[in-house]
């Protein structure tokens, strides 16, 4: 039998952050959620969502 190298795969670098213990993980869970989603939150919503808060909105006054 041949053997063969398997090629090495390069993925991105990840910044991974040292956890020292398991009461920890929430936190760092949270920080790490906030930094990737810190984008989206200032984003307008689309406007299809729009058009149904406010129609779900009017019939709840009864306007529907």
């Amino acid at each position: 039998m041949i053997a063969t190298k398997k090629p090495e795969i390069e993925t991105a670098s990840v910044d991974k952050p040292r956890i020292e213990g398991a009461s920890a993980l929430p936190t760092q869970l949270g920080k790490q959620l906030r930094k990737m989603f810190a984008e989206a939150e200032t984003q307008p919503a689309p406007e299809r969502l729009m058009e149904l808060m406010a129609a779900l909105a009017a019939k709840e006054r009864g306007e529907g």
